[in-house]
């Protein structure tokens, strides 16, 4: 969830919903804003789990730009190298 306060965004909060990869716990980012500019920190489980995040928080309304200095413990954009068939 994305929130605005005052209809002015001076502050954002990301977390996670019910059925969200990142449940059970704040949003994996650590968000700072300044005059509708978003500041992305932190780790992430996965990699395609940035993109999504970060989009989302473009979608806001009153976000100018989005600054991501997001990492990942995983690169799940990758696919393992294929193994011959037996």
């Amino acid at each position: 969830m994305l929130a605005c306060r005052n209809g002015r965004l001076d502050s954002l909060t990301i977390r996670a919903g019910a059925n969200d990869p990142v449940a059970g716990r704040e949003g994996p980012a650590k968000v700072t804003v300044e005059d509708g500019i978003v500041t992305l920190r932190g780790q992430v489980p996965r990699r395609l789990l940035t993109h999504p995040l970060i989009e989302g928080v473009r979608r806001t309304a009153g976000v100018i730009a989005v600054h991501d200095h997001l990492t990942y413990a995983v690169d799940d954009s990758v696919l393992p190298p294929r193994q011959p068939l037996p």
